[in-house]
């Protein structure tokens, strides 16, 4: 009986220790992503309120060159798109955002960001946005964005 209670005991022991130290699986990326010469982009994501009629825009690209890239402008047939950060709590206006050679930069939450206003209702239906990155370097990069929610958008941005 007493080397019964030691196998269970043990089994448990190793059931309950594994559970304690397993790493759950890795989640899936749900942005889209797209290339433009030396620059890639990943982690693409909009989110929003329907009720805003507006859309935030986020996305990580790196510079795989020897030359900086600058982010010059955004379009999006959805509305009207405006690079933006934030500043001492202020949204303020930004013209273009450098990518500097070897370098990443995230736009997203709480720093540079994309912002589109005027987003119909139809855009929201389609769960998707399409925009295009324009780069000073590298040309213009269209994207398909799915539309998430704020908590996605933070998992997806975050480093």
């Amino acid at each position: 009986m007493s080397s019964v209670l030691n196998w269970v005991g043990l089994t448990c022991l190793i059931v309950v220790t594994g559970a304690c130290t397993s790493v759950p699986p890795a989640r899936a990326a749900i942005g889209a992503e797209g290339q433009a010469g030396a620059l890639h982009v990943d982690r693409a994501v909009s989110w929003g309120l329907p009720a805003a009629a507006s859309l935030t825009v986020g996305f990580r690209v790196r510079n795989g060159g020897t030359e900086p890239d600058t982010l010059v402008g955004v379009s999006a047939a959805a509305g009207r798109a405006m690079l933006h950060d934030v500043r001492e709590g202020r949204m303020t206006h930004l013209t273009s955002v450098t990518l500097p050679p070897g370098g990443e930069l995230v736009l997203g939450i709480g720093g540079p960001h994309v912002m589109l206003d005027g987003v119909s209702e139809a855009t929201w239906d389609s769960a998707t946005v399409d925009v295009v990155l324009q780069f000073s370097r590298a040309g213009p990069l269209p994207l398909r964005l799915p539309i998430v929610t704020f908590t996605d958008a933070i998992r997806e941005l975050r480093p």
